[in-house]
């Protein structure tokens, strides 16, 4: 941690970091008690699924963001939980487990279509080059190195 950040944390190793294998763990271990503990919950990973019609897995990364971003709305599906209990490995807080958390509720029809190419106003963005399409719907872009 860096002396007098603003916004304190710790990444702790290379993906897959130990809070994913523990929650692996935790899971597995569980098994469908989960569902028994949860009234309406179908499946629980890492990231929480919010599944309907459509059957989905939050371990298929790639088609669970492509579902995510097919239907949320920006306006009023993403709610975060400030102050609240939160795993030991979370860093978000000021205190031993406690901090905060954003849940995306993306669920229903479909709402867009992704893009496929960089749109035209990100390939001239001023201070920021080689946007390219990481998968559907999620551009990357370089820029400059922060002078903190």
């Amino acid at each position: 941690m860096k002396k007098s950040a603003c916004c304190p944390f710790k990444v702790v190793g290379r993906p897959p970091q130990e809070d994913t294998s523990f929650g692996a763990l935790i899971h597995e271990l569980r098994g469908s008690t989960i569902r028994q503990e949860i009234p309406g919950a179908k499946e629980v990973h890492a990231i929480e699924a919010a599944e309907e019609k459509q059957p989905i897995s939050t371990l298929q990364i790639e088609e669970f963001l492509d579902y995510i971003l097919e239907r949320i709305d920006l306006h009023r599906d993403i709610h975060f939980q400030t102050n609240t209990t939160i795993d030991t490995l979370g860093y978000s807080g000021t205190g031993l487990n406690t901090g905060s958390k954003v849940i995306f509720a993306a669920v229903g029809d479909k709402k867009r279509e992704l893009c496929t190419e960089v749109p035209e106003p990100l390939k001239s963005l001023s201070g920021f080059e080689k946007a390219h399409m990481i998968m559907p719907g999620i551009v990357a872009i370089q820029g400059s190195a922060l002078d903190v």
